[in-house]
């Protein structure tokens, strides 16, 4: 039982150590470069904030660092104005303007990879089939 216990003991301890280990070589070398996403939206009011949400939520939990960049195609709805109330609570979310100044703004940082999201192309009407169980 003795001989149990210190293995047990043992092998916690090395996982502490390793994970300490692993902190203080990501502080040496310094944070990664945050992941760029850029939204583009159009009348995506009832989808803009949900979306925004889950994002940020799902990359703090898998501890990555996001951008992300919201270019407006023209909403003639209340879009701009969630995402710019979004945009001042959490400062990962940036307004980059109109949609034609996406194009701009990926020349600019031509050096980073983007994911692009197109959430104008839904715009609540579609019907989608759920899988029945």
């Amino acid at each position: 039982m003795m001989i149990g216990l210190l293995l047990f003991f043992g092998a916690y301890g090395i996982a502490i150590a390793a994970i300490h280990l692993a902190y203080a070589r990501q502080r040496r070398l310094g944070r990664a470069q945050p992941v760029r996403h850029i939204l583009m939206v159009k009348n995506n009011q009832h989808q803009a904030e949900w979306f925004l949400r889950c994002l940020l939520f799902f990359s703090y939990w898998r501890g990555r660092n996001v951008v992300v960049t919201v270019f407006d195609e023209g909403s003639e709805d209340d879009t701009m104005k969630i995402v710019r109330q979004f945009a001042e609570r959490h400062g990962e979310v940036e307004i980059g303007g109109a949609g034609d100044d996406a194009d701009r703004y990926m020349a600019e940082h031509a050096e980073e990879s983007f994911i692009v999201t197109r959430l104008s192309r839904f715009q609540g009407t579609e019907r989608f089939s759920m899988p029945q169980w």
